[in-house]
C-alpha cells in the first residue's frame, strides 16, 4: 500500500514545481507516467481482483464467452503468447496516449496526471482492473481533442478513434453521444442548479428505483444475451456500493464541475467544449453511479476528460476560483487516500504490484 502513497506525494511535488517551471512540469509528468506504466504493465497476477480473471481468459486452455468480449481484445489475446507482454501492451497504450494528449493540450501536465491518478481512474484499482476500458478511455480522450479542431479530417479521425475504443470496450459507444454538446453554452446558474439537484437525487436515492426498474425492464425484454448480461451485472447494488459512490465519486466530481465552470470568454474559448462533456458526464454520473454497479463503468471512459478540464480551469481562472479548484483537488486527494487505505481490508487480497513490495 505504501507504494501508492509514495507515488501520490511524488506527483504532488511535481505539481508544485511544475506550476512555476514548464519544462520541469513536462518532465515530472513523463516520470509519473512511466512509473505508472511500469507498475501497471509489470504487475503480478495476484495484484488486484481482475488481473487473475484476465489471466484465466488469456490461457488458451480456458473457456470463455467471446460474445461478451470485444474483437480487438480477442485479437490481441490470440496474437500474444505471454500474459505479461499482454499486460505491458495494454499499459503502454493507456499511458503513452495519455501523456501524448496531456503534454500537447495542457500547460499543467503534472496536475493532469495527478487528476488521472486520484479521480479519473484512481491509480489502483481502476487502472489495474479495468484493463480494456483504461485503454479505451485514453483513446477517447485523444478523440475528443481531435473533435475540438475545425478540420474535417480531425472529425473523421475522432470517429475512427471512437470506433477503435468501442472495439476494446463496448461501453465506449456512449462517447459518440457527447460529440454534439460542443457548441452549447450552458448558463452558469442553470449549470450549478442542475449539478446540485442531480447530486441530491443521487445522494438520497430518489431516482434509484426509477433507474433500476428501467434497467430491469430492458433486461426482461431479452433484446440480446449481451445486453441482458450487462443489465443483470449492473443491477447488483448494495449499501456499501452506494456509500462508496457518494464519497469517492459523486461529491468530488460535482465539486469539480462547479468550481471549473469557464466563467471568462478566454476560458470558454480554451476549454469550453471539454467542460461541456465533463458537465454532462457529471450529471449522468450523479444519477447512474449510485443506482447501478456499472453506472461508473458507463461514463468511465468519458470522465477522463477531467485531465484537460481541471488544469485548464486552473490556468484561466481568477484567483478566487483557482482557490476553489485547489480545494476540490484536496477533497479528491483525501477521498483517494482514504480509498487506498481501506481497499486492502475490504475488497482485494493484494494491492501491491509485486510480492516484494510492501
Amino acid at each position: 500500500m505504501a507504494v501508492y502513497f509514495i507515488i501520490f506525494f511524488l506527483n504532488l511535488i511535481f505539481c508544485v514545481i511544475g506550476y512555476h517551471y514548464k519544462w520541469l512540469d513536462k518532465a515530472g509528468a513523463f516520470i509519473m507516467t512511466m512509473i505508472m506504466f511500469l507498475l501497471c504493465g509489470l504487475r503480478s497476477v495476484e495484484c488486484g481482483t481482475d488481473t487473475i480473471n484476465y489471466y484465466h481468459i488469456f490461457s488458451y486452455n480456458a473457456q470463455f464467452n467471446e460474445q461478451r468480449l470485444e474483437p480487438l481484445f480477442i485479437l490481441l489475446r490470440n496474437s500474444i503468447s505471454e500474459f505479461q507482454i499482454f499486460l505491458i501492451i495494454f499499459a503502454f497504450g493507456t499511458y503513452a496516449i495519455l501523456y501524448y494528449v496531456v503534454q500537447k493540450e495542457v500547460r499543467y501536465c503534472s496536475i493532469a496526471i495527478l487528476i488521472f491518478m486520484i479521480s479519473t481512474t484512481k491509480f489502483f484499482p481502476e487502472s489495474f482492473n479495468i484493463i480494456r476500458q483504461s485503454l479505451a478511455a485514453s483513446i477517447i480522450l485523444w478523440g475528443f481533442t481531435e473533435w475540438n479542431k475545425n478540420r474535417i479530417s480531425n472529425k473523421i479521425k475522432t470517429l475512427i478513434l471512437f470506433v477503435i475504443a468501442t472495439l476494446f470496450h463496448y461501453s465506449s459507444f456512449v462517447a459518440f453521444l457527447f460529440l454534439i454538446v460542443g457548441n452549447v453554452k450552458f448558463n452558469k446558474t442553470v449549470t450549478y442548479i442542475i449539478i446540485i439537484v442531480t447530486l441530491i437525487l443521487g445522494i438520497f436515492g430518489i431516482t434509484r428505483n426509477i433507474v433500476q426498474n428501467f434497467i430491469v425492464h430492458i433486461g426482461e425484454s431479452n433484446i440480446n444475451s449481451l445486453v441482458t448480461h450487462y443489465v443483470n451485472y449492473g443491477y447488483r447494488v448494495d449499501n456499501l456500493m452506494h456509500f462508496s459512490s457518494l464519497i469517492l465519486w459523486l461529491i468530488p466530481l460535482s465539486y469539480f464541475a462547479i468550481t471549473c465552470y469557464p466563467i471568462t470568454k478566454m476560458a470558454r474559448m480554451k476549454y469550453g467544449y471539454y467542460y461541456n462533456v465533463f458537465f454532462i458526464a457529471t450529471i449522468v454520473g450523479n444519477l447512474l453511479i449510485p443506482a447501478l454497479d456499472w453506472g461508473l463503468r458507463l461514463i468511465f471512459s468519458v470522465m477522463i476528460i477531467q485531465v484537460i478540464v481541471i488544469p485548464d480551469a486552473i490556468r484561466y481562472a481568477a484567483r478566487k476560483q483557482r482557490f476553489l479548484i485547489f480545494s476540490a483537488i484536496m477533497l479528491c486527494s483525501i477521498s483517494y487516500l482514504f480509498y487506498i487505505y481501506h481497499l486492502q481490508y475490504n475488497i482485494v487480497t493484494s494491492i501491491v504490484p509485486y510480492e516484494s513490495i510492501i
